[in-house]
């Protein structure tokens, strides 16, 4: 008999002391957001890197070549994991940019370039016309009109894709839509990682569409809390 939980930033790396097992994958990010209880031992998973992987496929997003993920943490950590099948070069933003250096060598074993950035916003402006991926990794923009990076410089050629899921069209991707960028919201990445865990769990399978339905016209239209 199998159990678990999922767990969310600011506990995904904390948590890592009380595991017994890592994944592959959780050791390499390094942090765990899907926890199986099994024989008394606590396994650890990480598979927010699915919810990245998978919206990317399902929104037909390919030959990435020179993505930039803003954060630093846990879910930073596990967006590059997931652009390392995909791409050699990930840029990093980050407010502390230390952290974001951090990253070079963790996963430079990978075969993985990490340009680590300031959040800047100068930095960020000029960099734009070279980024094909946008990611937001932070918390900048939940329930808030805050944005994580300046929109100045988006254009069509951007795809951009905000984990946050709260608000369903945060500040960002209402703000790309308008420069013509394909964009992707935080709802695909939280259902994508959901379907892991529960296959991890209970070994089902579950349909990705079916799920965003529900949500979007059971709850987020119905009135439910969001």
């Amino acid at each position: 008999e199998s159990y678990g939980f999922n767990l969310t930033m600011p506990y995904e790396e904390a948590i890592i002391k009380y595991i017994d097992h890592l994944s592959y994958d959780a050791k390499q990010i390094g942090a765990v957001n899907t926890v199986q209880v099994r024989d008394g031992e606590l396994l650890g998973y990480n598979t927010d890197w699915i919810g990245v992987i998978k919206p990317l496929d399902i929104m037909k997003v390919c030959n990435i070549d020179s993505p930039l993920v803003i954060g630093a943490g846990g879910a930073a950590k596990a967006a590059v994991f997931a652009l390392s099948n995909v791409t050699g070069k990930v840029y990093i933003a980050n407010r502390t940019f230390k952290r974001a250096a951090q990253l070079k060598d963790r996963f430079k074993k990978l075969g993985l370039d990490i340009v680590p950035l300031p959040l800047d916003k100068l930095v960020i402006n000029n960099l734009l016309d070279r980024i094909d991926l946008i990611i937001n990794a932070t918390p900048i923009g939940m329930n808030s009109k805050e944005l994580p990076i300046p929109v100045d410089n988006i254009t069509g050629s951007h795809v951009v894709f905000d984990m946050i899921y709260r608000p369903l069209k945060t500040r960002l991707i209402r703000e790309a839509e308008v420069k013509g960028a394909k964009v992707i919201d935080g709802l695909w990445m939280l259902i994508f990682q959901a379907i892991e865990a529960v296959k991890i769990w209970f070994k089902i399978e579950c349909d990705p569409h079916d799920i965003r339905d529900f949500i979007i016209n059971e709850v987020i239209n119905n009135g439910g809390v969001w």
